[in-house]
């Protein structure tokens, strides 16, 4: 026996915390008041067993299960209930004594499930219950209202409680899933039968290709010989070619190497003329550097005669002047030497004096131990600074007298000199200005130097890489004319065979050419008047497949002559299509919705493609039933949408016919004639684009050179500009050197005439300072005044002080005053000795200096007549000079201009060897696009071997020998290709497409025997298993109807009850059930009272419970309904089934406590919380004894 051992929830409704529910075998009863969570159990047991719905939990969405929170609680992230069942006796699907199973649901709205703590799926777990009693449809779980539920229920839906009784729903299931099989195998046999016919009309057509196909390889075999000795002689006579146009460019060279060498001559002599030129320059600039200094003697001369001449003018004013100066100097030297003898008398006489004085300070002191007090101290104090005032105010009136006479000298002086130096400052201002315009103009031409040098750098540069860009362009050219050649070689070859309709089938191919002679009313094959995008055409090719060759006529009558005209010659089979009778094909409205709603839809297939309106029917006819989706699986679903009502294409070829076969697999090897079409249409795009580009290139490309040669001739007049501006920078440089020169010179005199004239004491210093001495004379005696009042004050005081000190004190202190008196007058006699001894030093270093000026000025050298001819002498020499060195320069500028025009002709000659040299490598670049192309033809002849033969040109050579006529064998490959193309379409394939479709034939027709025998086996098999459900719910609906009537009448105490079918057929009969209470006619349930029906749906329920236990039954309140008679009658015939089920009852009821095994009450202390509280009914006597005792 299976039953429910326990119940783990966690956040589940009003559980917050982690809850455990213990059951036994026999009755469990739950109570507690309304609202507590008692029916919560019940909703935790049933969502655990694969509950989906949640207003069967009685909430508004799944979510809604979880712990939403309370007053003190916080919400749960997650709702958790484990179920754990007792299955020992092995009654469920499981190899384990104990099954637990666990549902988990997250607010995310994930859901997990766990058998035994393995994950599991909700379908794992809804297997394990069917059947088992505790299955979706049982009657083991009654919730509140559902007994009502099942009452008020349609027959048909109460069919499934005893269906589940009756264990037949894995049949059903099983039945189910047969059904579906029987119809993918009716599809997949219609879509083999669909194969079959397409493959039939294959067959034929594909054995006269294989036969073309092997005459083909025999005429191809034939020519390959041919063909392959013309191509290799071909490649010799390029390759031929190719070293005759080497032998020319070894010529252009040996030429190109003469004119290079002519051109190394040229620049060499260039180079020489060059550096000669600038030897010259050179030359040109020490002369000139040499006549600015012949004129610089020159005109110092001249100054110096100047000089002399104005000496000599002025030699008398000079004479007197000096001798006023000297007789100055003399008075000066007088003086100084009396005030020195008389300096020296005087401080002999205070020394004898001072040595007096200290003999009688001794003889007083030894006489007397103090003798001084503050007032002495001061007075002696004020009186050496009296002294030291007086000695030098001594010093400042010499001062003054000396700086008078000085200032009186200099300003005489100055204006002698002011009239020389400001002609020497005109001069001097002159050259300047002529300097600021020489260096404007050296400015201007620098810069204009520097822009030339950057113009000629940047043209060298242009120049570079204008040729590089040259050689760049060369070589895209050299490819563009290669790629060309070959591109349009594939485009006629692909244009003949599409002229030849080499592609189309041998009937076909001969109708098109009599379109226009034989025939009338022929327009033309499907494939050649639609235009179908790049992106559909696998898809378009493979919709339409045969049907592409099918050939469009005007009418039937058209169609007829040329059928016959095949028939007349042998020349195959051909479809025709007569417009006058050809009827449109339109996909379903339904269809075409679903299609454009669905996932990957692109387009009909007929809306697809291009076609003129004449063609508009046989487009629809062959292509209007046709969608076109981009991949297999999004086909598979809209096929299913749509029941397999049409065919559907993807973009890769994969097809899905009408009934849900599908056709796919590997592209054919040979391309189709689309596919041709489409490739053709490519390559003259291609064609004409690279056409475009090498017309752009060749434009770029002349571009480039005209821009190098007018590039080359602005370099060249570029150069001549630089060299000018070089020439004019190198003159002006020059002229500055010689401005600055003789601006040096001028600056030289101007300062020597400015040291002559601030010679000795400067005249603004000198009176600053005597004014300086002046005031300080004012000071000193202003401050002697002042010292003489002090004394008197106190001495004053001193004697005032001083009346009862001997008269040894006062002697002593005048001794002592007289004796500071004398030192001081000493010291600065002293001072006064060494200041004139230095004023007389420097008044003989005058005198010297002054005795000298006056020798030189009065001497011949200076004004006599031997100065002026020594003078005059060298302005001769110098003038010679200069005119010697003029005549020098003449010469060499005459020299370096028949250099120039060496160069300007050298030069010319260098230019004529640069054309030169640019012709022949014209010339070579035109050999080399001759080489380029037969490289072209070579490479184009190698590829040819390669690609039709698939051997290299050396295999080629060595394969076979020319032993004909050249001309012969070319005719020769002419005539085997017509005879090839007279074959028409040649698919190379049809051979082996034969083997394959033969062999698809066959085994698709043995697929169809086998999906025949296998609908067979299904359908028998559903037979069986209708009957097997049919004698199953016969077998369990009479038993469940004699226990009905049974148990009714225990429960009411009599009446009648009986269950009915709506018809006699038991695979789909409905159930209805007639009960009759006592002492109450028969009657309808909808006609009994709330507790008669709830008893009758409870009789109902242990009828079936009689047939086929359940391993646990729920019974929520089912018995509220139910006076206390009844109540007591329910619970008793409870009792008696527990033996057999388990009874988890939630009720309100004292009878169904009493007799319950195992009572839970349900509380709600806190709000939105239940808690669980348990007693053990058997056991409850012993504890109440054993508390008692």
């Amino acid at each position: 026996m299976v039953y429910l051992k326990s119940i783990d929830a966690f956040g589940f409704k009003s559980f917050a915390e982690h809850t455990n529910v213990q059951f036994d075998e026999g009755v469990t009863a739950i109570v507690g008041p309304n609202g507590s969570g008692k029916s919560n159990i019940t909703d935790a047991i049933k969502w655990v067993l694969g509950e989906q719905s949640a207003k069967s939990l009685r909430g508004a969405k799944m979510e809604d299960i979880i712990f939403s929170g309370a007053e003190h609680r916080k919400a749960q992230n997650y709702a958790e209930v484990k179920l754990k069942l007792d299955n020992s006796a092995g009654k469920l699907q499981v190899e384990a004594d104990e099954l637990t199973v666990t549902r988990r649901l997250y607010r995310s709205g994930e859901s997990e499930y766990y058998l035994n703590n393995d994950r599991a799926r909700l379908k794992d777990i809804l297997d394990l219950f069917l059947d088992s009693g505790l299955g979706k449809e049982a009657f083991s779980i009654i919730s509140q209202g559902r007994v009502d539920e099942i009452l008020n229920a349609k027959p048909i839906d109460r069919r499934q409680i005893l269906e589940e009784s009756a264990g037949v729903l894995k049949y059903k299931k099983r039945k189910a899933t047969s059904v579906q099989k029987l119809d993918q195998t009716e599809d997949n046999l219609s879509r083999v039968e669909d194969i079959l016919y397409d493959l039939e009309g294959r067959v034929e057509p594909l054995r006269e290709e294989a036969a073309i196909a092997k005459e083909y390889k025999h005429l191809s075999k034939e020519m390959e010989k041919s063909d392959v000795l013309v191509t290799v002689y071909d490649i010799e006579q390029y390759n031929n070619n190719i070293h005759e146009l080497d032998e020319k460019l070894n010529y252009l060279k040996s030429q190109q190497s003469t004119k290079d060498g002519e051109k190394v001559q040229h620049t060499q002599s260039l180079n020489k003329f060059k550096a000669e030129r600038q030897q010259l320059d050179e030359r040109i600039e020490a002369l000139n550097y040499q006549l600015v200094k012949a004129t610089e003697e020159v005109e110092k001369y001249t100054g110096q005669l100047n000089v002399l001449e104005e000496r000599k003018k002025n030699q008398s004013k000079t004479n007197a002047r000096f001798e006023e100066e000297q007789e100055s100097l003399l008075n000066q030297t007088a003086t100084l030497k009396q005030e020195k003898a008389e300096a020296q008398t005087e401080i002999d006489r205070l020394k004898s004096q001072q040595k007096e004085l200290n003999e009688k300070i001794q003889h007083f002191e030894s006489q007397l131990y103090v003798t001084d007090d503050q007032h002495d101290e001061k007075l002696e104090e004020i009186k050496n600074k009296y002294y030291q005032l007086m000695s030098e105010q001594s010093d400042v009136n010499n001062d003054i007298r000396f700086l008078e006479h000085t200032i009186q000298e200099n300003e005489s002086k100055q204006s002698r000199l002011d009239s020389r130096l400001l002609e020497a400052f005109e001069q001097l201002k002159q050259i300047q200005h002529d300097i600021n315009e020489a260096e404007k103009n050296s400015t201007m031409a620098q810069k204009e130097l520097k822009k030339a040098e950057q113009q000629l750098n940047e043209y060298e540069h242009k120049l570079t890489e204008l040729k590089q860009q040259r050689s760049e362009y060369e070589e895209k050219l050299h490819q563009a004319y290669r790629f060309n050649e070959k591109l349009k070689s594939r485009i006629d070859s692909a244009a003949t065979q599409q002229e030849e309709y080499s592609y189309f089938f041998n009937g076909v191919k001969h109708i098109l050419k009599a379109k226009n002679n034989q025939l009338t009313g022929i327009r033309g094959a499907v494939a050649e008047v639609i235009q179908v995008p790049s992106d559909l055409t696998k898809a378009i090719e493979t919709a339409l497949g045969a049907s592409l060759q099918h050939v469009i006529v005007d009418s039937e009558k058209e169609g007829r002559q040329a059928i016959q005209y095949l028939k007349q010659h042998g020349l195959g089979r051909a479809t025709f299509l007569p417009l006058n009778v050809i009827q449109p094909r339109q996909i379903a409205s339904d269809i075409l919705t679903t299609a454009q709603e669905a996932e990957g839809f692109i387009n009909i297939a007929s809306q697809a493609i291009q076609v003129e309106a004449d063609y508009q029917n046989v487009v629809q006819n062959l292509l209007g039933n046709t969608i076109v989706v981009d991949e297999l699986k999004n086909a598979n679903e809209l096929a299913r949408k749509i029941r397999y009502r049409t065919r559907i294409v993807t973009l890769d070829g994969d097809i899905v016919n009408p009934g849900g076969s599908m056709t796919g697999g590997g592209d054919r090897k040979s391309k189709s004639i689309l596919a041709q079409k489409d490739e053709l249409a490519k390559m003259r795009a291609q064609l004409a684009d690279y056409q475009k580009q090498t017309v752009q290139f060749e434009k770029q490309f002349q571009e480039i050179k005209e821009n190098a040669d007018s590039t080359s001739e602005n370099y060249f007049a570029t150069s001549q500009i630089y060299n000018s501006a070089k020439q004019k920078v190198h003159d002006y440089e020059l002229e500055l050197d010689r401005l600055r020169k003789n601006e040096a010179h001028l600056k030289g005199e101007h300062e020597e005439f400015e040291f002559e004239k601030n010679d000795g004491y400067q005249s603004a210093t000198s009176k600053q300072t005597l004014n300086d001495k002046k005031q300080k004379l004012v000071e000193i005696k202003t401050q002697l005044q002042k010292l003489e009042e002090d004394i008197d004050l106190y001495t004053k005081l001193s004697k005032e002080g001083k009346e009862s000190t001997t008269q040894i004190q006062q002697q002593l202190h005048q001794k002592q005053s007289d004796l500071a008196v004398v030192k001081e007058r000493l010291s600065a006699q002293k001072q006064t000795h060494t200041r004139i001894t230095k004023q007389l030093s420097t008044v003989a270093s005058q005198q010297e200096k002054l005795d000298d000026q006056i020798k030189l000025f009065n001497s011949d050298e200076m004004t006599g007549e031997k100065a002026f001819e020594t003078i005059q002498s060298n302005i001769e020499q110098s003038k010679n000079a200069k005119a010697q060195l003029a005549q020098d320069i003449e010469e060499v500028k005459s020299r370096r201009l028949e250099l120039n025009d060496k160069i300007e002709e050298t030069d010319q000659m260098l230019q004529e060897a640069n054309q030169d040299i640019l012709s022949i490598e014209n010339r070579y670049q035109d050999i080399k696009s001759e080489q380029s192309r037969l490289d072209v033809l070579i490479n184009y002849a190698i590829n040819h071997l390669n690609d039709t033969y698939h051997m290299t040109y050396e295999r080629a050579s060595e394969l076979y020998e020319l032993d004909e006529d050249i001309e012969v064998l070319r005719k020769k490959v002419k005539l085997t290709k017509m005879s090839i193309e007279e074959l028409g379409h040649v698919n190379l394939n049809a051979i082996e497409q034969f083997e394959e479709v033969n062999a698809r034939y066959t085994f698709l027709d043995e697929q169809r025997a086998d999906l025949r025998a296998a609908k067979a086996t299904l359908e028998q098999l559903i037979e069986e298993m209708d009957q097997e459900v049919k004698d199953r719910f016969k077998e369990t609906f009479h038993a469940v109807q004699g226990h009905f009537a049974e148990v009714f009448k225990s429960l009411f105490g009599g009446g009648q009850a009986e269950l009915r079918l709506t018809d006699d057929d038991y695979l789909s009969a409905g159930v209805d059930i007639i009960v009759q209470p006592p002492g109450k006619k028969l009657q309808h349930l909808s006609l009994l009272s709330g507790g008669e029906r709830a008893l009758s749906a409870i009789a109902l329920l242990f009828a079936i419970l009689k047939v086929r236990s359940a391993p646990f039954v729920i019974l929520d309140e089912v018995e509220a309904a139910l006076d206390e008679a009844n109540v007591i009658r329910y619970a008793q015939y409870l009792k008696a089934l527990s033996d057999q089920t388990q009874f988890i009852v939630i009720t309100h009821r004292k009878g169904t406590m009493e007799f319950s095994d195992r009572l839970y009450g349900v509380t709600m202390q806190e709000s939105g919380v239940s808690k669980l509280v348990s007693v053990n009914l058997n056991t409850i006597d012993e504890v109440i004894k054993e508390e008692q005792v």
